[in-house]
Parts: structure tokens; sequence; C-alpha cells
């Protein structure tokens, strides 16, 4: 159907070793959309970045790829000669409706390296909040660990 869930993931992972957690930090990371499922787009992107950093000149690369036609574009026709007859034509549309920003069923090269400066965008910015997120809790800690201790110094005064 065009989606790796969690289930078919884990179940290839875990007969290379990885153990659960692994497989769920895998999993999670590659979910960019947090859907419970892996698109084509998040796989290719978490694919191309598992390889090293992406720079513009492996996006260019990987365009090129995909535009099979060197049209310009990426089309649902690329797509389909890459990804054989096993995938509904509806499917194929999708994933380009999806990444398309102009909605002319293509995607041009300049949408194609916004998905992935999305991407990034979009990890800075978890990573941002899950420091947040660490900095609260341990500011929460500290003050009720400094609140416990004027309440004992409040009470062994009395």
């Amino acid at each position: 159907d065009g989606f790796i869930e969690l289930n078919d993931f884990r179940d290839a992972l875990q007969s290379y070793g990885y153990c659960e957690e692994d497989i769920m930090d895998m999993f999670h990371g590659a979910d960019i959309d947090s859907t419970g499922s892996i698109k084509y787009t998040e796989f290719l992107a978490a694919t191309i970045e598992a390889h090293g950093a992406i720079n513009e000149e492996r996006l260019a690369e990987a365009f090129d790829r995909l535009d099979t036609d060197d049209s310009g574009f990426i089309t649902a026709e690329n797509l389909r000669e890459l990804l054989g007859d096993d995938l509904p034509l509806t499917e194929i549309q999708s994933i380009i409706t999806e990444c398309g920003l102009t909605n002319d069923q293509q995607i041009s090269y300049e949408e194609f390296l916004g998905l992935f400066d999305q991407y990034q965008e979009d990890q800075r910015e978890e990573a941002l909040q899950q420091i947040k997120h660490q900095r609260s809790m341990l500011d929460c800690s500290s003050h009720s660990i400094i609140c416990n201790l004027d309440l004992d110094s409040i009470d062994s005064e009395n």
C-alpha cells in the first residue's frame, strides 16, 4: 500500500539483531509526520540521511535518478518506472501530490530541495523542543528539591 507499518519494520529489522528500543527509535525517526507509518518520501529522506549528511550535491544526484526522462521534473511516470507495477498508480499520484507545492502533478528540483529543507527544519525544531522539555524537567525537579528542603528546614525549626 505504499506505507511501512511498525510491525513490518520490526519484523525486517529484528532478523538483523536490532533491539526493540533501537527499532522504535529508527521507526519514529523515519516517521516524520508521526502518522504511525512510513511513507515513501519519509523512507527516501531517511535512506539518504542514513548515508551521510544531506547536501545539495547528493540531493541533485537523487533528483536526477528519480527524473528518469531528464525532463527536469519527477512525474508519476518516472516513479512508476522506478517502482514498478506493484504500487498502484493512485499511490504514486498521491506521492507526487504530497510532495509538489504547485499542484501541477510533477515535482520540480526546487520542490524536491524544499522537502529536505523542511525535513531538516522539522528535525532541528524537534531537537529544540526535546532540549526545552529536558531543561524544564530539570528546573521542576530542582525547584521541587529546593521547596522540599525549605519545608524540611521550617519543620525542623518548629
